[in-house]
Formats: structure tokens, sequence, C-alpha cells
């Protein structure tokens, strides 16, 4: 675990780089410095009667899948002090950026690989959505499912060529992953043939089922509710496709020296129906925030959640990354927290 945070954080400062601006400057000092100052309006006593009730625009993904789950989580936890969530559902983690951007949302949860791919189309139109968010905090990471028919041939990721596959939703970060790796591995005139289909994982599930579909990737934190929905049963048909050494190779091909993907197990009988071991590959997942939601509020958030981090990895393993002590690595390694979170995490650091 101590290796996958290490990648985590080299991989937030590196595909966020663009997003720093002058904050970059001097971040690190700023943890350091017992002498830093946070100007903010007064702060209300977090277990007070007089915090200001607010409610957070929450967006994650669809009621199957790892985000909403945790979302109603974090809800849970903020129930009587004042600042809750308006969990809503969503196509995905790219559906979800863009609202954050627009500022139709307040919070929401999102894949790396989308973030890269944001970035990416910013410094292609000269644009800088990736400049409307700031992190929150880091969360899990999530793998990518790819669940085949046993009768469809799928052995390796090149198999998937001339097969009907499901992409999930259009807007979702199911459909990033997808593509990222049809084009990693050589596939990508296939993106453009009516193999390809975009449509509700659970709708795209049966269809692998029944034999419709020869494949559909999900991409969600391992024991998703989804696919724990299956039964052993449903092993007569379904399979998770494991990948090889062949497979890795090119997904583990660097951006300035780092992977977007990690290799992941998944033991046996993780999944009723799932038989054997699987080698998979995953993708970090973050929890994001507006950059112009103001400090103070994010403060007051960051001071309810962080220090229940232990309650929520012990409640829920998509959580495994949320720790003060992760957030202060990865601010340190200059990755863009929004000021709110940097404030308190400034404060665990000087003993404040």
């Amino acid at each position: 675990m101590k290796q996958d945070l290490l990648v985590g954080v080299r991989l937030t400062a590196l595909l966020f780089s663009g997003v720093l601006g002058g904050m970059a400057v001097g971040l690190r000092e700023a943890i350091a410095s017992p002498s830093l100052s946070f100007d903010f309006s007064p702060s209300p006593a977090v277990h007070g009667k007089n915090i200001p009730k607010r409610q957070f625009i929450t967006l994650t993904g669809s009621k199957q899948g790892s985000y909403y789950k945790a979302a109603i989580e974090l809800n849970e936890l903020l129930k009587r002090s004042g600042l809750q969530l308006r969990v809503k559902e969503s196509a995905g983690s790219l559906q979800n950026l863009q609202a954050i951007a627009e500022g139709k949302a307040d919070l929401a949860f999102i894949q790396m690989d989308v973030a890269a791919l944001q970035e990416e189309s910013d410094r292609a139109n000269g644009t800088n959505v990736i400049g409307k968010i700031r992190i929150f905090a880091p969360a899990t990471n999530e793998v990518i499912h790819i669940i085949v028919n046993k009768r469809s041939g799928i052995q390796s990721l090149k198999d998937l060529q001339g097969k009907r596959v499901s992409f999930g939703p259009q807007e979702s970060g199911t459909a990033v992953s997808a593509k990222a790796i049809y084009s990693v591995m050589g596939l990508k005139a296939e993106l453009a043939s009516q193999n390809i289909q975009f449509m509700d994982v659970r709708e795209s599930i049966q269809k692998v089922n029944r034999g419709e579909l020869d494949a559909a990737f999900f991409t969600a934190s391992k024991g998703v509710p989804l696919l724990l929905e299956l039964s052993a049963e449903d092993s007569n048909n379904l399979q998770l496709l494991s990948l090889s050494n062949d497979d890795f190779v090119p997904l583990e091909q660097t951006q300035a020296g780092f992977s977007l993907y990690a290799p992941v197990y998944i033991a046996a009988k993780t999944y009723p129906w799932q038989q054997a071991e699987t080698s998979a590959i995953s993708v970090f997942a973050f929890l994001v925030v507006r950059s112009d939601l103001e400090p103070q509020m994010v403060y007051e958030l960051a001071k309810l959640i962080y220090p229940k981090a232990a309650d929520l990895r012990q409640q829920d393993p998509f959580w495994k990354f949320l720790s003060i002590e992760q957030a202060k690595i990865d601010i340190s390694g200059k990755a863009p927290y929004h000021l709110g979170v940097i404030k308190f995490i400034h404060e665990t650091q000087s003993g404040n």
C-alpha cells in the first residue's frame, strides 16, 4: 500500500501540474513554515450552534457504483455538523469534472485519467478547465473491470478487436479508461466502429450475460456493489478478464516518467461469480472541489472529515488513501489542494 501511495503522489503532482499557477510557488514552504497565516473570514465553531447551514452539491456516478456509496457515507458523517452533502447521481468522472468547472457542483469524484485527458485538451485548445478544480482528498485506486462472456473467445486485451463491447455511459470515467486502453493497445480503429456501444453499466453486464455483448468495461473500486449483486450462477457465463504481461507492458508506458495505470490483483471470490484470482489495472481517484469555493467552508469540511478518516477506511475500503498523512505528502509534493484543506493540514503540521 505504501508503494501505491507514493505512486499516487507523483501522479497527482504530474497530472495537475498545469493548475498550480501561483499556488505552486511555496506550497512546500507553506506547510513547513510556522509563521504562515491564512487570512480567512471568521470561523464558526465546527461543533457549535452558530455554524451556517450549507449543502454541498456532490456528484458521484450511478447508484450502483462506488462513488455514490462513498458520498452517502460522507453525508452520514456530516449529519449533525451543519455541513451536509446533496448527493446526486451522474454519468461519472468526465461529467463530474465538467460540472465542477462550470460551477454546477461543489464536490465530485474524478479519476486520474479523466484529469489527464482534460489537461491534454486544455493544452491543445488553449483553455484552462482543469484550473477550475482543486483536490479535497485522495480516495482510492479504482479497478478497471473488464467483464467478458466466457464464450466470447476474449483471453487478452488484443482479443477485444472485432468484439461487441460496452464502454459504459458516454460521459463516464469508465468510457475514458476504455478509450485509453483501446488507443494504447493499437485498437484505435475500433473506436469508430459499431462494435463499441455506450450504455448503463448494469444493462451492459446483463447483455454480456445473455451473449448480446462480448464484454463490458466498468471502472470502480474493488468490491463495488453492482458486481457483488451478481450470483455464483452467473459464473456460467461471466468472468473477469485477467491481464497478462503482454497486456501490462504497453499500459505501463509512462508520461514524463509516470504511468497512468498501476497493476492490481483481485482475489478469487471477491465477487460471488468470480472463480479465480484476476490480474487487472487500476487508476487513482480523488474527491475534488471547485477552486472558487469559499476557503473557510472547505476548511470546516476538512476539519470534520479528515479526523474521521480511519473510521471511513474501516467502514469501506474505498477510502484506503484518505488520511492527513497522505494529504501532507501530496501537498509537499506540490499537488493542488484547495486552500481550505491546506489551512487545515498546516494546522495539524504545526500543532495548532
